[in-house]
């Protein structure tokens, strides 16, 4: 018997033992153990601009658009002053009216995030501490909102696993290991617009591969509407859609050399589908800024900037200095692999980067990144060019690598500023990178592997919190 036929056999054992329902149970245990265990155990406001979040959040959960620009309102300070910030020292409780000013910038919310997240998961977690008075805060359902984030994309990667056939196993554990990492535990515990990014990278490829099998035109539209759904929720989820159009373009060139395997469209149709699906994206941008705009002009500000000079620096990283874009800015290895893979950032709580524990957890972590890039690498070399895990490989790469540079360039010409790119700029190529890693694992030794890094990163992260 063939290697490759006891590698199909041994995936046809693990899938009949293992169905997609179960996946989700064992998903939807992992996950909500380890993310309602961080947000009960650190309640705290996170560093990454939750403080802002917060604000939107509590707005949209009545009916109003937020909007940066505004005064932190009341309920939001009583959560900051209740829960204490991670890096900046806020003055207690008190009775009554609490001072805007005295919670850093002046008291101003400064985010520059677009509503829509907001507007979807504030009504929903409103109405989840509707129907259960006196347990929680409006804020710690926001946080919990976060796991039904990842978990409705995880159910994504599945439905992308059985069309790459994939096995269950490996991909569960690929995904146990994706929900245990920083980047991913900061966007599904605290609150924040990343934790759409798995649920629309994963939709925007789902769309995408259905359009390839099936030749629907209607299921490129929705790959389309998704792609434009993920900028609005998070200009970053450009990312996610950047693999997609990467995807069809390897497989383009596959089909122009003859060498596709399964299900393929025709090289004009691949073409079509790119130039669609990159085009949704500055369309879905330019249309939102300009009702933006049109509807929701720059509230009034009853502090001159100097007094929000004084309160705190608007921009950090334009205090004192003029910005100019440099070639290293752009073509640098710092920003050339920011994001390959996107597994490190700043995670809630703390102590999962400085406490007793910690050294265990990063090595952890440290062990998956190096089996992200391993597989990566190994699916890019190993497969035949006209497979479609080889595509998915090359083009989950190349986005990764591509993908920092452009926004180093994108974000300093629309804000004049020079901002780095952070590894959860990536999030929406997770979905990518898990189905990598599971197609990666197709062998015992390598599914052994697989679950040995994902069971240390997701004991070691619940370690942190004793």
């Amino acid at each position: 018997m063939s290697q490759l036929t006891r590698a199909r056999a041994y995936v046809s054992r693990l899938d009949g033992r293992f169905p997609r329902a179960l996946s989700m149970v064992l998903l939807a245990a992992t996950v909500l153990v380890l993310d309602v265990a961080t947000t009960r155990t650190e309640s705290s406001v996170s560093a990454v601009d939750e403080r802002e979040h917060i604000d939107h959040l509590i707005r949209a959960s009545r009916g109003d658009v937020p909007r940066d620009g505004l005064i932190l309102s009341q309920p939001t300070l009583r959560e900051l002053c209740s829960r204490g910030s991670e890096y900046i020292e806020w003055p207690p409780c008190k009775p009554g009216r609490l001072d805007p000013a005295d919670y850093a910038v002046g008291g101003v919310n400064v985010a520059a995030d677009t509503p829509f997240y907001y507007l979807v998961t504030g009504p929903a977690a409103r109405l989840l501490r509707a129907v259960t008075p006196g347990w929680e805060s409006l804020v710690t359902w926001g946080r919990v909102l976060g796991a039904a984030w990842l978990l409705l994309g995880f159910y994504l990667v599945l439905r992308i696993g059985d069309q790459f056939e994939i096995p269950r196993w490996p991909l569960a554990s690929a995904l146990i290991l994706v929900a245990a990492l920083p980047i991913v535990l900061a966007a599904s515990t605290t609150i924040t617009p990343d934790a759409s990014a798995i649920v629309v990278g994963a939709g925007c490829l789902l769309a995408a591969l259905t359009w390839e099998r099936t030749g629907h035109v209607g299921w490129l539209v929705v790959a389309g509407l998704i792609s434009a759904t993920a900028v609005l929720f998070r200009t970053t989820n450009g990312v996610g859609v950047l693999v997609v159009i990467a995807y069809l373009g390897f497989r383009a060139l596959a089909r122009a050399r003859k060498q596709t395997r399964g299900e393929a469209r025709s090289l004009r149709q691949y073409a079509v589908a790119a130039v669609a699906l990159a085009l949704s994206v500055p369309a879905a941008v330019a249309v939102w800024d300009a009702a933006d705009e049109r509807f929701y002009p720059t509230p009034y500000q009853p502090y001159t900037p100097a007094e929000l000079e004084t309160a705190g620096t608007l921009d950090p990283l334009r205090a004192g200095e003029s910005q100019e874009l440099h070639g290293e800015d752009v073509f640098g290895g710092t920003a050339l692999f920011s994001l390959f893979p996107p597994v490190y950032e700043a995670v809630s709580p703390t102590r999962r980067s400085t406490g007793p524990n910690a050294p265990w957890y990063q090595a952890a972590v440290f062990s998956a990144f190096l089996l992200m890039v391993g597989a990566l690498l190994l699916v890019v070399f190993r497969l035949s060019v006209g497979d479609r895990l080889h595509a998915l490989g090359l083009g989950t790469a190349a986005a990764l690598i591509v993908a920092s540079p452009l926004m180093v360039v994108y974000y300093f010409y629309k804000n004049d500023a020079l901002n780095p790119t952070v590894a959860r700029f990536g999030l929406s190529a997770l979905p990518a990178v898990a189905l990598v890693l599971a197609a990666a694992a197709r062998e015992r030794l390598a599914f052994v592997v697989l679950c040995v890094v994902a069971a240390a990163t997701y004991s070691t992260a619940l370690l942190t919190l004793t």
